[in-house]
């Protein structure tokens, strides 16, 4: 994230001997040498908290005075039709005075906003690859899972097991025909063609499974590294 100045009504407006730089500090013209002074957001915001602390009367002789406050305070003051001005600190005689009102903060401290980085071409396009990439991948896939399965239901139909029941199904049943009624024996016939299915399914999914898992597995590396990038 990049964080950006943002200013709602900009101070320059309102001084004639100031300008403002793109980075949030400003110039100040000194009218009588015609030199422009800088002074950055920080310089800025510890005038603007040691003139309200001036204003509210919590300055004395002990008090620490930012640097560079007095000639600052000074060429502010210069312009007579500016509606805000800076308070005046005499060190020797210990006393305040006013020039006009506070300057608004939000005037002399330009409020910042967090605005996302715009990804790079470069970046765009090793995405676009990776993307394309992970699709050829999933239809890869998905097709050997499809072969697989066509080539189980042939070999299954030309050996004749299609359907019939396993071999511990079919001893299981043996040992307890002796006890069964024809009816039970139909419903455990049923029973065994769906648990062999079941089986069959259940050998499929796990085999296909591991394939799926290497293959994202690959192209999330891959997605890892351009990221750091």
């Amino acid at each position: 994230m990049v964080r950006e100045p943002v200013y709602r009504v900009d101070i320059q407006r309102g001084h004639c001997y100031l300008e403002r730089l793109t980075d949030g500090s400003i110039l100040l013209r000194d009218p009588s040498t015609d030199v422009k002074y800088s002074y950055s957001v920080d310089q800025l915001k510890a005038y603007h908290a040691f003139d309200r602390e001036l204003r509210n009367g919590k300055v004395n002789g002990t008090s620490a005075v930012p640097g560079g406050y007095p000639g600052f305070q000074q060429m502010w003051n210069e312009d007579p039709d500016c509606a805000w001005g800076f308070t005046e600190w005499d060190d020797e005689q210990f006393k305040v005075v006013l020039h006009g009102a506070a300057v608004p903060y939000r005037l002399l401290i330009p409020h910042t906003e967090e605005k996302p980085e715009r990804p790079n071409d470069e970046f765009l396009h090793r995405l676009a690859i990776l993307t394309a990439k992970r699709a050829v991948v999933q239809a890869d896939f998905q097709e050997r899972k499809k072969q697989d399965r066509l080539r189980q239901k042939q070999s299954f139909a030309q050996t004749g097991l299609l359907g019939q029941p396993s071999s511990s199904s079919r001893n299981k049943r043996a040992r307890t025909y002796r006890h069964r009624s024809a009816p039970e024996y139909e419903e455990e016939d049923a029973e065994g063609e769906v648990y062999d299915e079941q089986e069959e399914r259940e050998a499929e999914e796990q085999d296909g499974g591991e394939s799926n898992h290497e293959a994202i597995a690959a192209t999330a590396t891959e997605e890892g590294e351009l990221m750091r990038a």
